[in-house]
């Protein structure tokens, strides 16, 4: 009969006015931490769970008690809404960096490849003064290849002929430069000059290939007589391999403009005092 007895004495504690007010105001202080402090949808749901544990053993419950645990079980039940949210938005967040940095690595592997390729990048043919001239009646000019495009150009091939580049061109004998690697900010000369005629427009044809682009450039030189002066101009055509034929794409034009001339920068000579 003693453990009987005490068996209910204590059934009395729990199911006392005290206990269940303590009990209420410290779960509804824990339902408040969790919607405040809980980022974890598993620790919410463990405390939700260990309420209503506890609530299953108080089997004494008045209306003013039931009604405080309904309160604190949808206080628990934001908190763990709240958490999945928050860890829906973690995860998303956290596949949106890996994207990124997915993107970003795919850039750059892109990039490398592109310079390594020399992408869309191509060869220019331009004339040129002589440095040891510096006169715009002399008539005899460099050709100089730069850089169309934004990545260095690799394994560069040109073919220079007399004449446009047409059906003809094709057919008769070239000169063929081999240069090196011409980064876009660089210029290459082709280790010849020209002389074209002063009494009429002479035209220049030239085939350029590098690693993985092919050009077609029409250039043409003449002397301005009014105003003294030495002009050229250029078309580009860009070549791309397709299946099926297409014209040429003109990648850049330049109507008559000044041949550039070597400016002087700098001399060893000491200035006179």
């Amino acid at each position: 009969m003693e453990p009987q007895r005490e068996l209910k004495r204590l059934e009395r504690v729990w199911n006392s006015k005290s206990v269940a007010v303590a009990m209420l105001l410290a779960f509804f202080l824990l339902s408040l931490w969790s919607i405040h402090s809980v980022h974890s949808a598993g620790t919410a749901i463990a405390v939700l769970g260990g309420v209503a544990a506890v609530m299953t053993t108080r089997t004494e419950m008045k209306f003013l008690e039931k009604a405080g645990y309904i309160v604190v079980i949808t206080i628990l039940v934001i908190a763990e809404l709240k958490a999945i949210q928050k860890s829906d938005e973690d995860v998303r967040q956290e596949r949106e960096e890996q994207l990124h940095q997915f993107t970003e690595l795919r850039n750059e592997t892109l990039e490398g490849i592109d310079n390594l390729m020399g992408s869309d990048s191509y060869l220019m043919i331009v004339p040129h003064g002589q440095l040891k001239s510096l006169k715009d009646s002399d008539g005899k000019f460099l050709l100089i290849a730069s850089v169309i495009g934004k990545h260095t150009v690799w394994d560069s091939h040109v073919e220079m002929g007399k004449g446009p580049v047409d059906i003809e061109f094709y057919t008769k004998p070239h000169q063929n430069f081999e240069l090196k690697p011409i980064a876009p900010s660089h210029i290459a000369g082709l280790g010849i000059t020209v002389q074209p005629s002063d009494m009429t427009v002479t035209t220049f044809g030239f085939t350029t290939s590098t690693r993985s682009t092919f050009a077609i450039e029409n250039l043409q030189i003449r002397f301005n007589r009014k105003e003294q002066c030495w002009e050229f101009q250029y078309w580009i055509y860009a070549e791309k391999p397709v299946k099926s034929p297409v014209p040429p794409e003109l990648l850049k034009h330049a109507d008559w403009v000044p041949i550039a001339y070597p400016v002087l920068v700098g001399s060893g000579v000491e200035p006179a005092k």
